[in-house]
């Protein structure tokens, strides 16, 4: 595996975005994508059953802008933390009918 690497424009605001992200002790981090100064942390969030939720940060120079996440038991909680509202998360499978490869819930 080669070595990965984040680009210099994100490198000075890794603190900042490590304080954010360790006041969400329910989400196990696991990706990071950038572009044109959005920073955008992914990762997981264990449930009951056997599913997971998803949680997607955007952050600029290292403050959270905006948030996604399927947990929409937690949501509330997740917004006054980062003091920004949940952007709208709907299903593919409730919109997108004619999609094959969509996950369809039981």
């Amino acid at each position: 595996m080669g070595k990965r690497w984040i680009f210099p424009l994100a490198k000075r605001y890794i603190p900042r975005m490590t304080r954010w992200m360790n006041k969400l002790p329910k989400v196990k981090w696991d990706r990071i994508s950038q572009k044109r100064g959005h920073l955008y942390a992914f990762g997981w969030i264990d449930r009951k059953d056997s599913y997971k939720d998803f949680f997607l940060i955007d952050f600029i120079r290292g403050k959270p802008v905006d948030f996604c996440s399927s947990d929409i038991i937690n949501n509330m909680e997740y917004a006054k933390i980062l003091g920004v509202y949940q952007q709208r998360c709907e299903r593919v499978e409730d919109n997108f009918k004619d999609v094959k490869n969509k996950v369809k819930l039981k």
